[in-house]
């Protein structure tokens, strides 16, 4: 069904039919990501279905990283919905792993990129399920084109916000929208996308990208995005709770 704003996405998505709730741990493994991929970018897109909290990049799986979450939903969530979804154009395939957990590596190797290739995001202020208060204002959203900012400065524009997306090597937007927000020292917004696989890559490039204030002596925004409720529809209350 949809509204005079395009194709409504807000959902409760219900736990997938296969239950991973009986799983002896919460690790998953992630095959066909592409060489852009390190572990802030893998793990900038799990962190919008449950909590990260280590990624290991495998040395003997092109492609291949492992991932601990921090519990069975978190699980079920990134399995369901970000499996068989498109990134850089490659596939990506979740799956449950046998390994309780991943083994914290105090001297990792390097990716091609120069970024290590294991991270402990375990305290990390950008996972988004830290406390009840926080999961409760997180909203299951498959992949697709539509994507929500916020926590942008108040001085954002679309031109910024294509350049922020150049400068990262992000997929072109095909249209950002500034929306008002219930703060003056924040902005944020709609960016719609070409296409689901396009904005799964602009999530994994620009999430979480510090923005600099133009106020002295305050800290740099932290840009952050999830996938949108509807296309071009103004906020839901849990998107606006988000900021």
């Amino acid at each position: 069904m949809q509204d005079t704003f395009g194709p409504r996405r807000y959902y409760d998505e219900p736990m997938p039919k296969r239950s991973y709730q009986g799983a002896e741990g919460n690790v998953i493994m992630v095959y066909g990501l592409d060489d852009r991929m390190n572990c802030n970018r893998l793990f900038n897109i799990l962190c919008l279905y449950g909590n990260v909290e280590k990624i290991r990049f495998l040395k003997s799986i092109e492609g291949g990283a492992m991932v601990q979450m921090a519990d069975n939903k978190s699980v079920a969530r990134a399995i369901s919905h970000l499996s068989n979804e498109m990134l850089f154009g490659k596939k990506l395939q979740i799956r449950l792993s046998k390994q309780s957990e991943v083994q914290d590596i105090p001297n990792p190797g390097s990716l091609k990129d120069g970024t290590p290739s294991f991270k402990s995001y375990i305290g990390s202020k950008n996972n988004r399920y830290n406390t009840p208060e926080a999961a409760a204002k997180n909203r299951t959203v498959g992949v697709w084109e539509a994507i929500h900012f916020f926590n942008a400065p108040a001085n954002i524009d679309e031109g910024k916000i294509r350049d922020l997306f150049a400068s990262a090597g992000a997929p072109e937007p095909e249209s950002a929208i500034v929306l008002k927000s219930r703060s003056e020292r924040s902005s944020t917004g709609m960016i719609n996308m070409k296409s689901g696989g396009d904005a799964l890559g602009a999530i994994a490039l620009v999430n979480h990208t510090a923005i600099e204030s133009d106020v002295p002596g305050k800290f740099p925004f932290v840009f952050k995005m999830c996938f949108a409720a509807s296309k071009g529809h103004p906020k839901s209350k849990e998107e606006i709770d988000m900021e």
